[in-house]
C-alpha cells in the first residue's frame, strides 16, 4: 500500500474523508503498492467517473469514494 502523508486543506481527497496516517491498499478496485502503480492506475482511470480507494485505518478497510472534477 501506499501511505498517505499528508492531505491538502480543502482537497477532494480531505473533503472525502482522506487523513495522514491512511495507506492506500486498491485504486477502483485495482492493488497498489508503490506510488508508481497510484498514479498508473488514477491516470488511467475513465475521464468523469469517481476514484475508489481502499484504504487501511486503524486495523480496519473502508472504502472512500473521490468524486470526479
Amino acid at each position: 500500500g501506499v501511505l498517505v502523508r499528508d492531505v491538502a486543506a480543502g482537497s477532494r481527497a480531505g473533503e472525502a474523508g482522506i487523513r495522514a496516517g491512511d495507506v492506500i491498499v486498491e485504486v477502483n478496485r485495482q492493488p497498489v503498492r508503490t506510488v508508481e502503480e497510484l498514479k498508473t492506475h488514477i491516470d488511467n482511470q475513465i475521464k468523469g467517473a469517481p476514484t475508489v480507494l481502499l484504504i487501511r485505518r486503524d486495523g480496519g478497510t473502508m472504502y472512500v469514494a473521490i468524486p470526479a472534477v
